[in-house]
């Protein structure tokens, strides 16, 4: 059986500000490039809207979320979890994100609205200040999948 699914994020902060990579290319982030867009790649954010994201079981996104300076971030703890207004499949994803001194968050994949919350549903990339965050899981590992001695995963932080 083939099921589609939605993105959700809970607190995560999605940046537009561009890296030395795009720098080089002369390429902005939170763009699609004419071949991007011809393999088939969707923009989720250019860094002014969201019209591509809704709360969990709502039409549109609360409140809680604001666009400032090119980034969405989560401002009230009542905001809610987002996710993405399209259905996916198989995909791949590239964002940055910016986290706050401490932070804690995750991006959950191949959620449903079948239950309460989605974290009920589907798996959540840790997304945390490594160096002052409290919780022994690491950004980029599959949250409570597996214990620490599992995880093996590489991520470059610039």
């Amino acid at each position: 059986m083939y099921r589609r699914f939605s993105l959700v994020t809970a607190a995560i902060v999605l940046s537009a500000a561009t890296n030395a990579t795009a720098q080089d290319n002369n390429a902005a982030l939170n763009t699609v490039s004419a071949d991007e867009a011809k393999a088939g790649w969707t923009l989720l954010f250019d860094g002014k809207d969201i019209s591509h994201w809704r709360n969990d079981k709502q039409d549109n996104v609360s409140d809680g979320w604001k666009i400032e300076n090119g980034v969405l971030s989560r401002v009230d703890q009542k905001a809610g979890d987002i996710i993405t207004k399209q259905q996916y499949g198989a995909f791949e994803l590239t964002l940055d994100y910016k986290i706050s001194k401490g932070g804690n968050s995750g991006l959950m994949y191949h959620v449903t609205e079948t239950e309460q919350t989605p974290w009920r549903t589907g798996p959540e990339i840790q997304i945390q200040d490594n160096i002052d965050g409290h919780d022994p899981q690491k950004a980029g590992w599959l949250y409570q999948l597996y214990t620490r001695e599992q995880q093996s995963c590489y991520f470059w932080v610039s």
